[in-house]
């Protein structure tokens, strides 16, 4: 079917508009990119010009030129685009149908990455006059210019883009993804409408929020459901704080859709643009909705279960942790609905299917331990409306809390109470065994939880027995050292190992006869842990039973025995490792080399936007101009919007020097964060003044919130 075809289609009632929404999309996604240079500006002004055409459709005098018409309105979104970021008074086309896309120059075409490396007064000059074919003075008066100035700027534009005319360009793919949401959102549309007179979401939204709150009400089925979760993903502010109020009221219907729309939005799979950005961020969604239920009701406990919720069913990392942070910062509600999703489980199975649920309450510290002493000394009986869990998943919460505890992923310089919440709102290793805070560490509370962890050892059970060594190892109390060391003679083989590691675990210098005999077991998992122990503990007086171990029948006690001697041997076993390279088996010379070589050199650890990374040290970080701009602070990350954001004290404009001597507290690299803030559209920028964009009002009251907290 053809254009004319398929309008008038659309027209007697039948749902093809998605069909047009294929065939046109790569040019439309073309012209609002040339125009916007942000890839997801670009899909956001496409998507709302397909919705403009839907509700607009009636107005089409000729269905043939419906591709010149769409143009003309996605020109018009983005001039309306244009005069909101750039303040410029600007006045829409008329409609003019010429559809100037049907066949696009190749030749030109193959500048379009070059177009969005322009500053956008450049880039837009070119696109008004070469692409859309605006005279000099047409374009004068959409951008409130002389015509001088235009020519001015097309002759810099040109010579800007000059050498770089054999570029391939790269074919824009349909997208499947977009068609979807533009059908999510005229299927909202006929539902809020029926077969009256439309307009746009976004523009209904923000002058009548409160018919988000009708669709809701109206999403009984999980078709709608997923449609209106599509929508709130585009919807920006208004949408979430409908949502967010739609859950929070007292309507049980209208609560239940908001908190199914809700999880179902958080739950998508993350997009290939959001599996290796350049900073990660936690998704802007998860932003709005902060900072809406920052601002909403006070009814903490309801908050607490939605945070919990959707923890549990977003699959990305930056946002995971963002929602943590929300949950723990109203201490006694988002420690209570941890607490009860735990006792929930009655299994280790079903503890572990949400793992960021241990990984948050054990950021509670002492306070956690108080509840799992008291669910270990609660007498146990197995029945299906138990509310208190099977020793063996009380017994795995506190050696997840003992790992907490125990956690070395925070460098000793950045463990002051300051650096510590740095790290644990940025950094996502902070998803996994944050140390609680000092005053969350009580060593009497800690205790009383190891000693009755200690009655567990000697368990008839091997699992809930291993399980109790492995927390005894992390704890390291001295007075639990004996129940180990007993344990390395226990009959069962998994409880001698369990019971060695947990010696290594708890420092124990004084346990080489135990590990020495060990090294002698008939059972090569015993030998293997032997090895292991007598290296984390460095029992350099070992090492010669630790070279015979070289000669084992197992492939894993012998790797274990190589990276032992790479650590803690001497010069002969230096020797030792060299003459291994000469073997004759390439696993073995890679074994080798790897414990020998695979070191730190030239190399630092540093947080890069949220996540550990190794980099060679930058030139930033070497004494001159940055020194003198960070005035001797030590940045604990090297690249991070959402930080920069936080070392902004207030809401308001920053020059570039004065915005740079802030981020480069906590952002060694200072020009890679401060074009992030633009880039991730937090910051505008105009003429050296950075501005906060509506999202980043946002991120700056959620972050100095948490930070207060």
């Amino acid at each position: 079917m053809d254009d004319a075809a398929l309008v008038e289609a659309v027209r007697a009632g039948r749902q093809v508009f998605g069909t047009l929404v294929e065939r046109h999309q790569q040019g439309i996604l073309r012209l609002c990119r040339r125009i916007a240079g942000d890839p997801t500006d670009a899909e956001d002004l496409a998507h709302e010009a397909f919705i403009e055409a839907y509700v607009k459709l009636a107005q089409l005098q000729d269905p043939a030129k419906f591709g010149g018409w769409l143009r003309v309105l996605a020109l018009n979104i983005c001039r309306a685009w244009w005069r909101t970021r750039y303040r410029l008074p600007v006045d829409v086309l008329e409609d003019d149908v010429t559809d100037s896309a049907a066949a696009p120059n190749p030749r030109i075409g193959q500048l379009q990455n070059d177009l969005n490396r322009l500053p956008a007064p450049d880039r837009l000059v070119l696109v008004l006059h070469y692409w859309e074919g605006l005279s000099y003075s047409d374009v004068a008066a959409f951008l409130d210019i002389p015509i001088g100035t235009v020519m001015s700027r097309l002759h810099r534009a040109r010579g800007r883009l000059k050498g770089v005319m054999e570029m391939e360009q790269e074919e824009t793919p349909v997208d499947m993804e977009f068609r979807r949401e533009v059908d999510a959102e005229i299927h909202a549309l006929m539902t809020l409408f029926g077969a009256g007179e439309m307009e746009r979401l976004s523009v209904l939204l923000e002058r009548s929020p409160e018919r988000y709150l009708d669709l809701i009400r109206a999403s009984h089925e999980d078709e709608m459901r997923e449609d209106v979760a599509v929508l709130l993903r585009r919807l920006g502010r208004h949408g979430m704080e409908a949502a967010v109020s739609a859950y929070l009221s007292d309507d049980l219907l209208l609560r239940e859709n908001a908190s199914e729309i809700l999880r179902r939005c958080f739950a998508r799979p993350k997009t290939e643009a959001e599996v290796s950005p350049p900073a990660t961020m936690a998704w802007r969604e998860a932003y709005w909705l902060s900072d809406a239920l920052i601002r909403s009701s006070p009814d903490a406990a309801r908050k607490a279960q939605l945070l919990l919720d959707l923890l549990e069913a977003c699959p990305d990392d930056p946002t995971q942790l963002l929602l943590a942070n929300m949950l723990t910062s109203d201490g006694n509600a988002g420690f209570n609905v941890l607490v009860a999703r735990v006792l929930q489980s009655t299994s280790v199975e079903d503890l572990w299917r949400s793992p960021r649920v241990l990984h948050t309450i054990c950021r509670f510290g002492s306070r956690w331990a108080k509840v799992l002493t008291a669910m270990l000394d609660a007498p146990y009986a197995a029945t299906e409306t138990n509310s208190v869990p099977a020793p063996q998943v009380a017994l795995t919460a506190a050696e997840a809390l003992a790992r907490a505890l125990r956690s070395e992923w925070v460098p000793a310089e950045e463990r002051s109470p300051e650096r510590l919440a740095l790290q644990t709102r940025f950094s996502t290793q902070a998803l996994r065994w944050t140390p609680p805070a000092p005053d969350l560490r009580d060593p009497e509370t800690i205790e009383a939880l190891a000693s009755r962890v200690a009655a567990y050892a000697e368990s008839a059970d091997a699992e809930t027995r291993n399980t109790a060594l492995r927390t005894l190892g992390l704890f390291a109390i001295p007075k639990h050292r004996d129940a180990v060391r007993n344990a390395t003679r226990h009959e069962d083989l998994s409880t001698r190992t369990a019971a060695l590691r947990a010696l290594a675990a708890m420092n124990d210098d004084s346990a080489r006869p135990w590990i020495a005999k060990a090294l002698a077991s008939p059972d090569a998992p015993e030998r293997r842990a032997a090895v292991e122990a007598a290296t984390s503990l460095a029992l350099r007086d070992l090492q010669a039973e630790i070279i015979r171990a070289l000669d084992d029948s197992d492939k894993e006690v012998v790797r274990a025995a190589i990276i032992a001697l790479a650590e803690i041997g001497d010069e002969a076993a230096q020797v030792t490792l060299r003459g291994l390279l000469k073997s004759s088996d390439p696993a073995t010379v890679k074994i080798v080399a790897s414990a020998m070589f695979g070191g730190k050199r030239g190399q630092k650890n540093v947080v890069h936007s949220g996540r550990a990374r190794k980099v060679v040290v930058p030139p930033s970080d070497r004494p001159g101009m940055a020194d003198l701009i960070r005035g001797g602070a030590k940045p604990p990350f090297y690249m991070s919007p959402d930080a920069a954001i936080l070392a902004l004290p207030e809401d308001r404009h920053y020059g570039e020097l004065e915005l740079t001597k802030f981020i480069s507290q906590l952002c060694s690299d200072y020009s890679g964060t401060r074009r992030c803030l633009v880039s991730e559209r937090l910051m505008t920028r105009h003429a050296g003044v950075y501005e906060f964009t509506e999202r980043g009002r946002a991120v700056w009251r959620v972050e100095h919130y948490l930070a207060e907290r």
